[in-house]
């Protein structure tokens, strides 16, 4: 650790590691988006219209492209305030885990399957 004149203060870290996180969450935000969008269509088989297939392989590729996509910002902004702690990673894959399960149960149930289609209306 450092001391000194150069010392980092405390919470610094932190705020650099939010920033880290929040930037990088702002330049995979549209990637996502499209692929939780394309996930969605391959679980319900609705897109701009309804009466397709459901195709729940690729729905559930989708969304692991989609965790991935997601994980990133976490895992930037966790290495860039230098946490080492083990229970924030698994907090944060929880969360992920969580997040992209949420989605898919979303995406499979028949009430939402019309859901982008309403959105273009």
């Amino acid at each position: 650790m450092a001391h000194g004149l150069h010392a980092p203060r405390p919470g610094s870290r932190g705020r650099r590691g939010l920033g880290a996180a929040l930037l990088t969450g702002l330049v995979v935000a549209y990637p996502l988006a499209w692929v939780a969008s394309t996930a969605h269509a391959a679980f319900s088989g609705c897109w701009s219209s309804c009466g397709g297939a459901s195709r729940p392989g690729s729905g559930l590729a989708w969304s692991a492209v989609a965790a991935v996509l997601l994980a990133v910002p976490i895992a930037v902004g966790l290495d860039v305030a230098r946490v080492r702690s083990w229970a924030a990673w698994v907090t944060g894959a929880v969360v992920v885990v969580a997040a992209t399960g949420a989605w898919a149960w979303f995406s499979l149930d028949p009430d939402n399957a019309e859901f982008f289609v309403r959105l273009g209306e």
